[in-house]
């Protein structure tokens, strides 16, 4: 196992990961629904 330093400011290291996912789940739900809604209504 390498060492991993561990900041300090943990609240500006969980914000940004969480903003990172939910940009990304963002993402792939927009694409997910103009993909599936025409296809669902076809």
């Amino acid at each position: 196992m390498a060492y991993v330093p561990i900041p300090k400011d943990l609240n500006r290291v969980k914000t940004k990961v969480a903003f990172n996912l939910t940009k990304r789940q963002l993402i792939g739900f927009t694409l997910a629904g103009l993909v599936g809604i025409p296809v669902y209504l076809l």
